[in-house]
């Protein structure tokens, strides 16, 4: 068979019409044999990687092992109803069923169950999950889902229209959201909670082309004669541009500026080159698809090795420095072993969680509740307790020096308060979009503050304690263009901006606050393959820094030599890379050498930094673990004595008091930064200002403060230019980051992310913020409305390396999660937007497809981008149109048929139903696999899970009946 471009994909068959060879467009085979009654035997990968089958009398799989993989094994009973399934490290899950063969329990192999219950019609109403709390549904006489009442008791309420179609939902707090659709079904307008309405419009072909917000702004979209997004258009009028090949792949992007990025396919559709102007990224593939390495512009490669599982077990870096991964058979990881040979050891429990984590230098252990939330974990610095409400939330936490802080939430899920370990609280109230209203923090000595948001919610203002007022304001793509905090009519600081195109600053003019900018400055820097700087040269003043490092990549010292004198910093790491200690020495011309400071840092369990001892002097950090930055709530001495509280607000630092009550409320701009403190009474204290890249140029003013540049987020200033975020410590002084991106260069490029490790936000640091150490990827972009079309382009990025299209409805989702997350991110920190961007951009395109009939809304897909988001941004999976997604695509139907029959929705499935799960199942296990072999899995063994096959085989003559989803 040959498509468009040519390729020709060549199968094979057996007499009995089996498919026993595939070769794809690039000669890689994938063989399958059969056993005599037709079930599949073997399926042969094209890296040799084998899969073999066996079969109870009925047909049922009862074992399938894999190359590397090991051993799976299945029970049934009588009627085809899965009984036990025990996974290669042989833990068994065992299942019950009601008479109408519905799952009534599964128990796992602690013995601990989630149960369900069904009313006389078959539909789902109880769920009781391993705690004992539970969760009940009502539905509709057309067996639509009207309510589902939570263990918090919390309702949420669905409202149909006369064709059953959703148009409103009722959350736990009362607030509604509704949806207009027209004749067709469509969204036509979306009124949130607060009232305000995002309205829509499509071509004839259900296409949309332009979308309204609640200002007014418009946002429009062109299609070609396939339908293929290929142009959006903001309110500004920039533009972003696709180009596609016959093939539907990805050929090229035009960006916001006119830059063009190019996208060089091989016969599989996988992207081998990447180019912009003359500037090339090239990339190598096995014959299961796995990445096997990346040729950077300077022509330094970086390999990757993977197990017969897919399972990536060695990393090598252009120094040809390796870290090695091992798994056990389930997919576990065992053992690291990084580039200095240093090993940690892992070990799970039988449902394949964490329990202790080991290795020269460390042990620590983590217990479980039956829900699967972590209770305690033991480490060096003691024991961390956790409890959960009923809904599964951190309701308290005592760390291992016995600080507790404990949290409250309303019956939406957000938290209304946190207790402080010494009793002092905080409290919040939010409007009926989610969005912060208020905070009361009298316990502090200070008065309410009060938040306000324009139609967009976008923050516009705030009332801060001491009589201050805050002024946002924004263009119409959403972008901040300016604020201030004045009191009585007169700015304390303000700032207003132009922005190009893709969102960066272009002029940025300081109306009130310290102007005090960087001088120019002259560097020569040096690097090697690695991108690891070998040595700075400066000529005024005349100086060279000289950088060494470990094989893991690691700074472990700088020589900085000077006006005759030379200082030197050493740095010595955990076996995770994290920071340990920093030791100053200075040496004179007079050779003597002295030690100027001795800095050692420590860590819990889960790498959360709790001690520092600065010179002897201890200081213990008492974090807020709801947070995803972990942001301190309390400094304490050595003692457990309070030296400062921090309140926190927004995801923002809103003040920081001493322990003579001296209040210092925080004044931070766009990026983090902390550019002012006033007192009590509103009168401004201190002032500070930055470099880019975080040098402290200048500070009026007495305060001390471990939160400056990045303050915002939490990233601790330890002096001398060091700064302490959640995974590495960076040099604000070299500009860069002391260790590798955690994440590696595979992770970052499965991020669509071009790796350098070390660079602080992909060296463009007043457009990116990278507040947690690991990659500043489109979900740290900090201007608002620039994240719509950089989701966009991300959309369309995922898209070429997948070598695939995706929906227009994923397009336009991928744009309005990146609004949202490029919203959020200024006052809710790059994580917290991540996970926005990626709840706003998922419900946005499922939303759509749900209300066009394109599929079912699938709560789990959006917990999962929601928490993707929060990692990488808004970059979907691989999708091919009319197959694996797109309104009445095989995998639509496949996903929703297979769900609904493994959770016995219906009975009986059409053979022609039945192909496209085999189809679709195929063509997503390969994606997902990156082989052929995985197609084969996924596509023929899938459906043999007996409720499908009792499905295909007992089809009846007459329609069958769908049930609502579990």
């Amino acid at each position: 068979m040959k498509d468009a471009l040519g390729r020709e994909t060549r199968t094979d068959y057996d007499v009995e019409h089996h498919v026993t060879n595939t070769v794809d467009a690039a000669g890689h085979a994938t063989r399958i044999t059969y056993f005599a009654n037709g079930l599949p035997q073997t399926v042969t990968g094209p890296r040799g990687d084998v899969t073999t089958y066996a079969y109870d009398a009925y047909g049922n799989p009862s074992s399938i092992a894999r190359t590397d993989g090991g051993t799976e094994t299945r029970t049934w009973n009588a009627r085809g109803d899965l009984l036990t399934r025990t996974d290669a490290n042989t833990n068994t899950t065992a299942f019950t069923y009601n008479g109408r063969r519905q799952m009534t329990s599964e128990r796992d192999p602690f013995g601990k169950a989630v149960s369900n219950v069904y009313n006389d019609a078959g539909l789902l109403v109880t769920t009781i999950d391993k705690r004992g709390y539970s969760t009940t549904r009502t539905w509709t006489p057309t067996y639509k889902e009207k309510s589902i009442r939570y263990p918090d008791g919390g309702s949420l309420t669905n409202f149909y229209d006369a064709a059953d179609r959703l148009v409103a939902v009722r959350d736990p707090m009362g607030f509604v959201a509704s949806n207009r659709l027209d004749e067709a079904g469509r969204v036509v307008a979306v009124i949130n909670p607060r009232g305000f309405a995002t309205s829509n419009i499509y071509d004839q072909a259900g296409n949309l082309i332009a979308v309204r917000d609640p200002a007014g702004a418009i946002t429009s979209n062109q299609y070609d004669s396939l339908n293929r997004l290929v142009r959006t258009t903001d309110a500004l009028g920039f533009t972003v541009s696709n180009e596609y090949n016959a093939a539907g792949w990805l050929t090229a992007t035009v960006d916001q500026e006119g830059k063009r990025t190019e996208y060089e396919h091989d016969s599989l559709g996988r992207v081998i080159v990447q180019r912009r102007g003359t500037v090339e990224h090239r990339f190598e593939y096995d014959a299961s698809g796995n990445r096997m390495a990346y040729v950077n512009p300077k022509n330094a490669r970086m390999g990757f090795g993977y197990d017969r599982m897919n399972r990536l077990v060695a990393e090598t870096n252009a120094l040809s420095q390796v870290t090695r991964y091992v798994f056990d058979p389930v997919g576990n990881l065992r053992q690291k072993i990084n580039a200095n040979g240093q090993a940690i050891n892992y070990s799970y429990n039988a449902l394949n969680l964490p329990t202790n984590r080991q290795s020269a230098i460390e042990n620590v252990s983590f217990g479980y509740d039956p829900n699967g939330n972590m209770t305690n974990m033991v480490d060096a610095l003691g024991t961390t307790r956790q409890t959960f409400d009923p809904m599964n939330r951190l309701a308290k936490v005592t760390d291992p020096f016995n600080q507790t802080v404990s949290n409250q939430y309303n019956l939406a899920g957000q938290r209304i308060k946190v207790t402080y370990p010494d009793g002092k609280t905080e409290q919040f109230a939010y409007n009926p979009n989610g969005g912060l209203t208020n905070v009361i923090a009298s316990s502090f000595g200070f008065s309410t503050t009060a938040y306000s948001y324009n139609s967009r919610d976008n923050l516009s203002g705030a009332a801060l304690p001491g009589g201050l007022t805050a002024s946002y304001a924004y263009d119409s793509v959403n972008r901040l263009s300016s604020w201030s905090v004045s009191k009585a009519g007169s700015n304390l600081l303000a700032r207003s901006f132009t922005r190009n195109g893709l969102g960066y600053k272009e002029t940025e003019d300081i109306q009130a606050g310290l102007e005090t900018l960087d001088g120019p400055l002259s560097q020569a820097r040096a690097h090697n393959a690695a991108d690891q700087i070998t040595s700075i040269g400066q000529s005024t003043p005349s100086s060279t820094n000289i950088p060494s490092f470990d094989a893991a990549g690691n700074t472990t010292q700088v020589v900085l030599s000077v006006k005759g004198q030379t200082f030197t910093m050493l740095y010595r790491y955990d076996y995770d890379n994290r920071l340990l200690s920093v030791m100053r020495m200075r040496n004179s011309p007079q050779g003597q050498s002295v030690t100027t400071s001795v800095m050692q840092l420590e860590y819990d369990g889960q790498g959360l930094l709790l001690r520092i001892t600065d010179n002897g002097t201890v200081r213990r950090l008492v974090r807020d673990r709801t947070d995803s930055l972990t942001r301190p709530l309390v400094e304490m001495d050595a003692s457990g004595n309070a030296v400062r509280w921090f309140v926190w607000a927004n995801a923002r630092l809103l003040a920081q008091i001493g322990t003579n009550n001296v209040i210092r409320i925080a004044h931070l701009d766009e990026l983090g930064r902390v550019l002012g403190f006033t007192d009590s009474n509103g009168v401004l204290v201190d002032e500070f200002a930055f470099s880019p890249y975080g040098r402290l140029l200048a500070h009026s003013g007495t305060t001390a403060t471990p939160f400056t540049w990045l303050g915002s987020f939490g990233v601790w200033d330890a002096g001398h230019g060091l700064y302490l975020t959640r995974y590495r410590a960076y040099d604000a002084n070299n500009m860069r980051w002391l260790s590798v991106d955690p994440i590696g260069i595979n992770g970052l490029l499965a991020r669509q992310s071009l790796p350098n490790l070390y660079v602080y936000g992909n060296a463009s640091p007043l457009f990116y913020i990278d507040a947690n150490g690991q990659w500043a990827g489109v979900d740290d972009a900090i201007a608002l409305g620039a994240g719509a079309v950089i989701g966009l382009v991300g959309q369309g990025v995922a898209d070429a390396f997948a070598g695939q299209l995706s929906d227009w409805e994923d397009y336009v989702g991928s744009a309005v999660g990146g609004a949202a997350m490029g919203e959020t991110l200024l006052y809710a920190g790059p994580v917290a937007a991540g996970a926005a961007g990626g709840f706003a951009g998922n419900a946005t395109s499922q939303g759509i497809k749900k209300f066009t009939q394109h599929r079912d809304f699938n709560a789990g897909e959006l917990v999962f981008e929601t928490g993707l988001g929060a990692v990488t941004g808004l970059i979907p999976g691989q999708k091919i149109a009319g197959v694996t997604s797109g309104r009445g695509s095989y995998n639509a139907v496949a996903n929703q048929m297979i769900t609904k029959i493994k959770n016995d929705q219906i009975e009986n499935i059409t053979t022609k139903t039945a192909g496209k799960i085999v189809t679709a199942k195929f063509i997503q296990g390969a994606a997902l696999e990156g082989s052929m072999a995985g197609g084969m899995v996924h596509g023929l063994i899938g459906p043999m899970i007996p409720e499908i096959g009792s499905a295909i085989v007992n089809q009846p003559s007459q329609s069958s009946t769908v049930r609502p989803q579990k």
